[in-house]
Order: C-alpha cells, then sequence, then structure tokens
C-alpha cells in the first residue's frame, strides 16, 4: 500500500527530471489526485442531503405547523409539546414509536400518517411528494 503512494511522487520526479534534460521544454505531466476518504463521505453526504432540500424542509417545518406539535432543540420556533420531541430524530430506532427508522418508513409516515400507523394523532398535513421529499431530508439531518 505504501508503494502505490510513492507512484505520483515517482512519476513527478520522472517529469521534472525530463523536463531538465530536455532545457526545460516539456509540459508537466498531469497528476491525478486521489480524493481523501474523509472527501468522498462529505461529497456522499452532500449528494444525499441537498442543501436546498434541507433549507425547504426546514421551511416547511416551519410553515406546515410541524412546530405548533414538535420540538426540536435549537430551533426557537419548534417548541410544541403535543408530538414527539424531533432533535434526535435520525438517530432514533424508530418513526413515530413503532415503525423501524427507515428512508421509507418516514416518507410514508409523512405522506399519510394515520394509513402509515393506524391511531397516530398526527394528522395528515396532504403534503406533495417533493414536500414529503424536502422534509424527509431535512428530519435526516437530526442525528
Amino acid at each position: 500500500m505504501c508503494f502505490l503512494r510513492l507512484v505520483p511522487l515517482v512519476l513527478a520526479l520522472v517529469v521534472v527530471t525530463s523536463a531538465c534534460a530536455s532545457g526545460g521544454d516539456a509540459a508537466p505531466a498531469p497528476t491525478r489526485q486521489e480524493p481523501s476518504p474523509r472527501s468522498t463521505q462529505e461529497k456522499k453526504t452532500a449528494e444525499t442531503l441537498p442543501v436546498v432540500d434541507v433549507a425547504g424542509g426546514k421551511a416547511l417545518f416551519i410553515s406546515k405547523a410541524c412546530i405548533g406539535c414538535h420540538t426540536v432543540q435549537g430551533m426557537h420556533e419548534a417548541k410544541g409539546k403535543v408530538g414527539p420531541e424531533l432533535t434526535h430524530q435520525a438517530s432514533k430506532s424508530l418513526i413515530a414509536g413503532s415503525l423501524p427508522n427507515t428512508e421509507e418508513n418516514l416518507k410514508k409516515f409523512l405522506k399519510d400518517p394515520i394509513r402509515a400507523k393506524p391511531g397516530t394523532l398526527m394528522p395528515n398535513q396532504n403534503l406533495t411528494d417533493s414536500e414529503v421529499e424536502a422534509l424527509a431530508v431535512f428530519l435526516r439531518t437530526m442525528k
């Protein structure tokens, strides 16, 4: 594995040496830089959770009156006491106390709470598919 890390260095050395030997006329060969595991993870996170959807989801969370029933620490608007506290919803194992916390279940619950969990007190907000997607993205950021 250490040998593979040396390959770009050796290639750069060869390019510099050949450029010096030819009087400096040779153009340096382009080098390919491998992304670090962290930058790859950050890119995946950014692709998975688009900033626009997170912001849009937060705006919907406020405008659709979710804040009237739910509390979210750090969101001064969200001080509701009727529904569950959602600060760490993405880290919880269950949605609405009984559904496994998966993206699919979250979207089903947001789209039609009563159908997803009969007996729930959460009303159907008649959300569009794009509103469900935006709210789900926002709620998945709450870890």
